[in-house]
């Protein structure tokens, strides 16, 4: 996997990133997991788990009280392996390329018959 980034623009409360969410199939439910911010949504199908998703990563974000400061937001971060960038400090990164699709299937105890994919997210 690659790198997933942030950019943060404290003076209005937002963030603007690109993380790699890993799709598939659990039952009758279409799952997104982004590992880098261990954040999982799901749906009866890929719209609806986009849709969630979206949800889920505006309020995860808003409840950093990104506007009020940042130390929450950096704190937070730092504690799911993101690190802040030497030069340009509202940009953080944070390297995935050691984790596999078998991590996640342990981490989610799914069988090894289940097909895992790779997309990317802008949000």
């Amino acid at each position: 996997m690659r790198k997933d980034t942030i950019k943060l623009n404290p003076s209005e409360g937002k963030v603007n990133g690109k993380f790699q969410i890993i799709n598939f199939w659990e039952g009758d439910f279409f799952i997104l997991y982004i590992p880098s911010l261990q954040m999982s949504s799901y749906g009866k199908d890929e719209k609806e788990a986009h849709l969630m998703m979206r949800e889920t990563l505006q309020d995860f974000f808003e409840s950093l009280n990104i506007k009020k400061g940042t130390d929450l937001f950096y704190k937070t971060m730092r504690e799911l392996g993101w690190s802040r960038d030497r030069y340009f400090k509202k940009k953080l990164s944070v390297d995935l390329s050691d984790t596999t699709y078998d991590d996640i299937k342990k981490e989610f105890n799914l069988p090894d018959d289940v097909e895992l994919s790779t997309a990317e997210m802008a949000v």
